[in-house]
C-alpha cells in the first residue's frame, strides 16, 4: 500500500514485524504529539491500539479494567527506569516488550511488542488471580483465550530490540523536529495523565475489532466504563478527530487493502468494512484520501 515518503521506513518496520513474527505492535503516546503531526498521526492509526481477544475480555469487567488502568503508570515509571528496551508482563499473564519514547529525559510514550505468554504454571496463576471471584465458565473461557491468542514467538532478541530502538528513535525524533509546534498547551504532562492512556487504548482496540459493525459513542462508552463526553473529549485532544471520524479512517485503510488485493465491487468493499452503502463509502474516501476509490484502485493496483 502506497505511503508518503516521510513515514515510509517507519511503516515497513512495523509491518515487517508484525508480519514475519507474529507480533502485535502499538503506539502509546502519553503526551499527545502524534495528533498533531497529521501524516504521522495518519501513518500510525493501524497501531495506536490492540484488539486481542484474551485482552478485550479481561476488560469487560469494570474492575478488571481499572486493574488494568493501574498498570499504565507502572509501565511509564519502568520506561523511565529503564531508559532501553525491556520485557515485561500484566498482571493477567500477557508478556511484552517495552521500548521508551525519550527525549532529553522526558518520556513522550512507548512502543510495544506482543502478545507473549508466560510459561504455563505462571500463566494459569495469573489468569486465576485476574479472574478471582469470577464464575467458572468465565474463568474457563479465559484459560481458552489465553491459549488460543496468547502465542510464543520466534524472533530473537538481538533482531527485536534494534527495531524496536529504531521506531522508538525515530518517534522522538520526530517530536524534537516539530517541537515548536507541539510544546505548550497542546501537550498533556505523563505524570498528569491518570488513565486516559490505558482508556485511548482499550477504546481503539475495541474499535479496531468492531469497525465493520455500527458503532455509536454510546456503545464505546459502556465497553470503556466511563461517560460519553470524556471519550469524546478523550478522541478529539489525544487523536484530534471524532470517533466517528476515527472509525472511518479505519473502515477507509481497510477498503484501500481490498482495492488492491481483490477485484471485489465497490459495493462489496463498502458493505465488508462496515459503510452502511456505496455512494457514502465513495464520498467518505474521497474527503479522507481525496481521490474516488475507483481512482484509488486504477492509480496504484
Amino acid at each position: 500500500m502506497p505511503q508518503t515518503n516521510r513515514c515510509q521506513a517507519l511503516i515497513h518496520q512495523l509491518e515487517y514485524l508484525e508480519a514475519a513474527y507474529h507480533l502485535h505492535i502499538c503506539v502509546k503516546d502519553y503526551v499527545g504529539f502524534i495528533p498533531i503531526d497529521k501524516e504521522l498521526s495518519a501513518a500510525l492509526t493501524p497501531y495506536l491500539g490492540h484488539s486481542n481477544p484474551y485482552c478485550m475480555f479481561i476488560k469487560q469487567s469494570q474492575s478488571r479494567y481499572y486493574h488494568c488502568l493501574s498498570m499504565m503508570k507502572k509501565m511509564a515509571n519502568k520506561c523511565l527506569t529503564e531508559g532501553c528496551t525491556y520485557r515485561g508482563a500484566c498482571y493477567a499473564g500477557v508478556g511484552e516488550y517495552v521500548s521508551p519514547i525519550l527525549w532529553e529525559g522526558k518520556l513522550l510514550g512507548a512502543v510495544t511488542a506482543g502478545f507473549l505468554p508466560m510459561k504455563k504454571e505462571e500463566a494459569q496463576s495469573r489468569i486465576a488471580y485476574a479472574m478471582t471471584g469470577a464464575p467458572e465458565e468465565e474463568l474457563a473461557a479465559a484459560q481458552r483465550l489465553y491459549e488460543q491468542n496468547i502465542l510464543p514467538t520466534a524472533v530473537p532478541e538481538q533482531t527485536l530490540l534494534p527495531a524496536l530502538d529504531f521506531v522508538a528513535s525515530y518517534l522522538a525524533m520526530t517530536y524534537r523536529m516539530g517541537q515548536e509546534s507541539v510544546t505548550g498547551q497542546h501537550l498533556v504532562s505523563a505524570r498528569k495523565r491518570s488513565g486516559t492512556d490505558e482508556l485511548l487504548t482499550h477504546a481503539v482496540g475495541f474499535l479496531h475489532q468492531e469497525y465493520q459493525n455500527p458503532i455509536t459513542i454510546s456503545l464505546l462508552a459502556a465497553e470503556c466504563h466511563c461517560s460519553e463526553s470524556s471519550l469524546n473529549h478523550m478522541f478529539k485532544k489525544r487523536l484530534g478527530v471524532s470517533m466517528s471520524t476515527y472509525v472511518n479512517k479505519l473502515r477507509v485503510e481497510r477498503a484501500k487493502r481490498y482495492l488492491l488485493e481483490t477485484d471485489d465491487s465497490m459495493l462489496s468493499i463498502a458493505l465488508s468494512v462496515g459503510f452502511r452503502d456505496g455512494n457514502y463509502f465513495a464520498r467518505v474516501f474521497r474527503q479522507l484520501i481525496g481521490i474516488q476509490p475507483t481512482e484509488f484502485r486504477r492509480r496504484y493496483r
